[in-house]
């Protein structure tokens, strides 16, 4: 049981080690990456909420998939309508801006984990990972957002390299 505690630092997954550091707790490890990798301040507070904004909005896909495949259609539709009105409101080609942040990669994460046919898992049939395409499919900007976050060559490198496993 202490061992647990080690490996889960909040008793659950995900958990990143970054330089020895065990860390729980999907949002805190977007931010502290991008952060670290230079494509977020968190000292930037409007940049900060437009992040956590669609993050928040995340956390209910994450809620929906739980639920099974079907469950996240509403879900995902209300996230990206979201990020569609922000990404808009803000004339950006990314959620908080023309630099990409830790929100990109949830939405990016969604489609490349659970609707692409290329990279996500076996696990989701057909006709959700169908249905999800369309939600992606209503909003051309945020399509192209995604691309561009998936296309970013460290990132590709890493996602051509993982390992294939259902979802």
């Amino acid at each position: 049981m202490k061992e647990d505690k080690k490996m889960f630092p909040f008793g659950c997954m995900p958990v990143a080690t970054v330089d020895g550091c065990r860390m729980g707790q999907t949002r805190s490890q977007m931010r502290y990456l991008a952060t670290r990798a230079g494509l977020y301040n968190p000292k930037d507070a409007k940049c900060a909420y437009l992040n956590d904004n669609i993050m928040d909005q995340w956390d209910g896909v994450c809620a929906a998939s739980q639920k099974g495949p079907e469950a996240m259609g509403p879900a995902l539709a209300r996230l990206l309508a979201c990020v569609n009105k922000q990404m808009c409101d803000n004339n950006s080609t990314y959620v908080a801006g023309n630099t990409v942040g830790p929100a990109d990669f949830c939405v990016a994460g969604i489609y490349a984990n659970m609707v692409d046919p290329k990279t996500s898992g076996t696990a989701i049939p057909a006709e959700a990972k169908a249905a999800m395409q369309k939600c992606y499919d209503m909003y051309p900007k945020i399509c192209e957002s995604v691309k561009k976050v998936l296309e970013n060559p460290k990132l590709a490198a890493y996602i051509s390299k993982r390992p294939a496993k259902a979802q």
